[in-house]
């Protein structure tokens, strides 16, 4: 299990359709992002099948609190029915600062990651094709 979280229009769902390698959720192409419920997909890479889950921003202004709270403890049932996180991914834009406000990734470690074995977690950095050259946007 792989959850992917971020905030709304950083491109969740674009990392999901790339780890594919086909186009396995829709994207938007603006800066809003699309997603607002959760969605599982099922990945196989030929040699290791993920489950990897695209979340819904607590930022999304396209749906009220209520509904972000709700989706989020579906996430966290339906998660722990199949057997708990075993990777977060935080996806952030290239011009993301250390001091900026990591609501969704708390919640995640906080709720799905506190377990006996530490859950790794990974960061992608997203919106890179406006930095040249970008390897050096840091």
């Amino acid at each position: 299990n792989v959850i992917i979280c971020g905030d709304s229009g950083v491109g969740k769902s674009s990392v999901i359709n790339l780890l594919a390698g086909d186009q396995v959720v829709d994207v938007s192409a603006g800066a809003r992002g699309r997603t607002l419920d959760h969605g599982s997909y099922k990945i196989n890479t030929g040699m290791q099948q993920f489950l990897v889950w695209d979340t819904v921003s607590f930022r999304n202004a396209s749906i009220d609190r209520r509904r972000v709270a709700e989706n989020a403890v579906e996430l966290i049932r339906e998660v722990s029915q199949q057997g708990g996180i075993d990777l977060l991914v935080l996806c952030r834009k290239a011009s993301w600062s250390p001091s900026l406000d990591l609501d969704q990734y708390n919640l995640f470690k906080e709720l799905l990651c506190e377990r006996q074995v530490p859950v790794p977690v990974a960061v992608v950095v997203t919106h890179l094709e406006w930095h040249d050259p970008m390897e050096k946007w840091w």
